[in-house]
């Protein structure tokens, strides 16, 4: 009899050993190349776990997304002059309130915050707003920096306010954006 019990405990550590190591492997980071490897741009992690949906074209959005309900959307594009940066950066905001506007209300963003992220000038719009779809508040952050490349990079981002996980995915993400 303590021979079958010892055995079935050995089968469960083994069963969950295995089952840990796994879900290691499966949730492993991922790096991301935008927009491609032969011509890119920069590249971030994100969680093994997250999913991805590509952009349609070289100059388009790609999304990354997490079970924390962290969304945040990535892309790139060549400027050739501080003008063109900063009238990037109003078009962004305008077509971004619009965009908002289709899923969500109450919608507030806060006035933009200039200076510079790791060596990169940069620009953070932060926000707020409701889900139409399920009435959930969502902080939003808006943000563009001028690459050593010549490129632009923005990001646009939602993430549940009741998520205090998704802040925390969201900001690993961010920390491991790396112009290329």
């Amino acid at each position: 009899m303590k021979l079958v019990i010892k055995n079935k405990v050995q089968s469960l550590l083994l069963f969950s050993i295995l089952a840990l190591s796994a879900s290691q492997m499966e949730a492993k980071d991922k790096v991301i190349v935008y927009p491609n490897a032969a011509s890119p741009l920069f590249s971030i992690e994100v969680p093994g776990n997250w999913t991805m949906t590509e952009a349609k074209a070289a100059d388009q959005f790609f999304l990354v997304s997490g079970p924390a309900g962290v969304q945040m959307w990535f892309r790139a594009r060549p400027i050739a002059s501080e003008a063109e940066f900063e009238g990037a950066i109003e078009a962004a905001t305008a077509s971004g309130k619009e965009w908002f506007a289709e899923s969500y209300t109450n919608i507030l963003l806060e006035k933009a915050i200039i200076g510079e992220r790791d060596g990169m000038p940069f620009v953070s719009i932060k926000g707020a707003g409701v889900s139409k779809a399920n009435g959930e508040s969502v902080n939003f952050t808006i943000a563009f920096a001028s690459m050593p490349n010549g490129a632009l990079a923005q990001l646009w981002s939602i993430i549940p306010a009741k998520n205090s996980k998704g802040v925390k995915y969201f900001e690993k993400v961010l920390e491991s954006f790396q112009p290329l």
